[in-house]
C-alpha cells in the first residue's frame, strides 16, 4: 500500500514521497495524476484514482465546502487528507482490506502521516528495494500490532476470513477541533466483535491520537509505533524541529518508551535516511473490557 502525503499539490516543496512509491516514481508523477483542477484524461493509475460516473469529471471531491479545504478524498482509491490549522494528515483506508490495487500492498492499516507547519513529524519508512527489503510489515509504519501482527498479518497459514478488515471513517469538522474517528474490525480473529478504533483529534496547537480496543484478553502484547522523520530530534519526551525553532511535548500516558534508531528508505531508489521509531508496549496479564492507549503532541508555538 503507497502512502503519499500532499500538502499542497501545486508546490513541489510541499509533495512528500513515502510508502512504496518512493523507489519507483518522483514526486512530479503523483502531481500530475493528482490535480484538482483537471479533468479525466486517459492514463493508467496505480490505484483507480479516477471517478467513474460520467456527471463528475473531477479527480477529487471535498468533504466540506470549498472554502475550508479540510478534507479531501480521492474517489475508488480510500485516500485521505486532512488540513486543520497548522496540521495536516494523510492516509489510505478502504472500506474492506485488504484490496489489491495494482502496485505493492503494505500490511500498514491504521497508518497515518502527520506534518505540522509544513514538517514532517510522523512519517513513513518507506522501502529500500524489492529483493530484500521488509519495511512494508506494521511494524514499519505509525500504526499497532497485537502479539507483533498487524491489522491484517502477512501470514500464509491463516484462512482468507481471518485476513478481512471492514473499515469506517467518520469526521467531525468545527471551529475548535477536528476529530477523525477510524474503526476497524481486523482484530476480529483473536476474538470475536473485537474492534480497533483509532481517533485522531486535532486542536489548534495540539494532536491527540487515542487507540481503543474492546475485549482484549489476557496475554496480549499491544505494541505501538511511531516513525520520527531525520528533521525530528526526540530527547525526554520534548520533539525539536531541526533548524526551527519549533518544539513540542509528547504524553504517551506512561507507556513503556523503546526508541530504536535505523535506517529507512529515501526518495532515491537503494539509499537510506536515518530515522527514530518510537515503540509503546502495553502488557495485559489479564483480560480488559476496553483498552485505551492514549498519545498527545503539544506544541509550545
Amino acid at each position: 500500500m503507497v502512502l503519499i502525503f500532499l500538502s499542497t499539490i501545486k508546490k513541489k516543496k510541499n509533495v512528500f514521497n513515502f510508502g512504496d512509491i518512493s523507489p519507483d516514481f518522483k514526486s512530479e508523477w503523483i502531481k500530475t495524476i493528482l490535480n484538482s483542477n483537471t479533468k479525466k484524461k486517459k492514463i493508467s493509475s496505480w490505484s483507480n484514482l479516477l471517478l467513474t460516473k460520467k456527471n463528475n469529471n473531477l479527480l477529487v471531491n471535498n468533504y466540506f465546502n470549498k472554502k475550508d479545504k479540510i478534507i479531501d478524498t480521492y474517489p475508488k482509491s480510500g485516500w485521505y487528507k486532512f488540513n486543520k490549522f497548522s496540521h495536516q494528515i494523510m492516509f489510505k483506508l478502504s472500506d474492506v482490506e485488504p484490496k489489491f490495487y495494482p502496485g505493492h500492498f503494505h500490511y500498514d492499516q491504521g497508518h497515518f502521516i502527520y506534518s505540522y507547519m509544513n514538517n514532517i513529524i510522523f512519517s513513513d519508512t518507506g522501502r529500500y528495494n524489492y529483493h530484500n527489503s521488509k519495511d512494508y510489515f506494521a511494524k514499519d509504519h505509525n500504526t499497532l500490532t497485537i502479539n507483533d501482527l498487524g491489522l491484517i498479518p502477512k501470514n500464509k497459514h491463516l484462512p482468507c476470513e481471518y485476513l478481512i478488515s471492514k473499515n469506517k471513517i467518520d469526521v467531525i469538522n468545527n471551529k475548535e477541533f477536528l476529530e477523525i474517528k477510524i474503526s476497524m474490525s481486523g482484530f476480529k480473529r483473536i476474538k470475536k466483535k473485537m474492534i480497533w478504533i483509532r481517533k485522531i483529534l486535532i486542536y489548534k496547537k495540539k494532536i491527540v491520537i487515542t487507540d481503543s480496543i474492546n475485549s482484549c484478553p489476557a496475554g496480549m502484547q499491544i505494541k505501538t509505533y511511531f516513525h520520527l522523520n531525520n528533521n525530528i530530534k526526540f530527547k525526554n519526551n520534548i520533539f525539536h524541529i531541526k533548524s526551527k525553532n519549533i518544539s513540542g511535548f509528547f504524553d504517551s500516558n506512561k507507556l513503556k518508551l523503546k526508541k530504536v534508531k535505523y535506517f529507512a528508505a529515501s526518495e532515491n531508489y537503494g539509499e537510506k535516511n536515518s530515522m527514530t521509531k518510537l515503540v509503546y508496549n502495553n502488557n495485559l496479564t489479564k483480560e480488559v473490557s476496553n483498552i485505551n492507549n492514549c498519545y498527545t503532541l503539544k506544541w509550545k508555538n
